[in-house]
């Protein structure tokens, strides 16, 4: 019998059309316009361009780009206007 690994699980659930109406946006450019441009002008932090915690791309698929409830909290802050930090360790952000 051979061994078999565990079904790969994610958290990363919500497609941007999705992310974008949880926020009161009308549609994912909104999004990456308004709150992902906001994000990355703050951080200097492109969180579309890896994997983590907020966002992932899966390949294949028309829109294979997921986001997290982590990051929906996230996107809800910056379109608030509240404080908010990312939690990405240093070393896992790629260089530009």
């Amino acid at each position: 019998m051979r061994n078999r690994s565990p079904p790969i699980e994610f958290d990363h659930t919500t497609p941007p059309l999705e992310a974008a109406e949880e926020i009161g946006l009308d549609s994912f450019q909104e999004l990456n316009r308004e709150i992902i441009t906001q994000i990355e002008d703050d951080t200097t932090v492109d969180i579309k361009s890896f994997n983590n915690r907020y966002h992932i791309a899966l390949s294949g698929g028309t829109n294979p780009r997921r986001y997290s409830d982590e990051a929906i909290e996230l996107f809800k802050k910056v379109k608030q206007g509240e404080e908010y930090s990312l939690d990405i360790p240093e070393g896992r952000i790629p260089d530009e």
